[in-house]
């Protein structure tokens, strides 16, 4: 099967962060029908072919590495929560002490991670919803807005 290039990047953070990103608050991981997102089958696909298929169309397929699978799950709902518990703290201290709490706290830890440049954006946008704060607002349109996205990213 052939991958996307940012489904590999993704894939790849995903895979070098199962052990740093366990924890996401579930317990059990279903679909928003209630089905399991990890269907044991010995004749299945990989769980990477699994975690990209759900990923892309929200279907779960059996999967012949179900521990793997639930694995890489779990270290996407952990990224995502985390996404939120940074931006919640980048918020807060932004209302101490404006753009300081962004630029030291949390590109410390981007760069100690090597997240991806996603997880940065969405950091910054809901930082700017919680906050509202202007700064944020041109920030990110600055960003969104043509020439290359990691190199915008690099100088923030």
């Amino acid at each position: 099967m052939r991958y996307s290039d940012n489904f590999e990047r993704d894939f790849a953070f995903y895979m070098r962060n199962l052990d740093k990103f366990q924890f996401c608050g579930k317990v059990s991981f279903l679909d928003k029908r209630g089905t399991p997102l990890v269907v044991q089958d010995s004749q299945g696909r990989p769980a990477k072919e699994c975690f990209y298929i759900f990923d892309s169309t929200g279907k779960v397929v059996p999967c012949r590495e179900p521990d793997m699978l639930l694995q890489l799950h779990r270290t996407k709902a952990a990224v995502n929560w985390q996404i939120k518990q940074w931006a919640e703290g980048t918020a807060a201290f932004e209302r101490m002490e404006p753009m300081l709490g962004f630029t030291q706290l949390f590109l410390e830890i981007y760069k100690e991670f090597e997240l991806p440049i996603w997880v940065k954006v969405a950091v910054m946008s809901q930082v700017r919803k919680l906050i509202g704060a202007p700064q944020f607002v041109s920030t990110l349109n600055r960003i969104k807005t043509g020439g290359n996205l990691n190199a915008r990213m690099a100088t923030l």
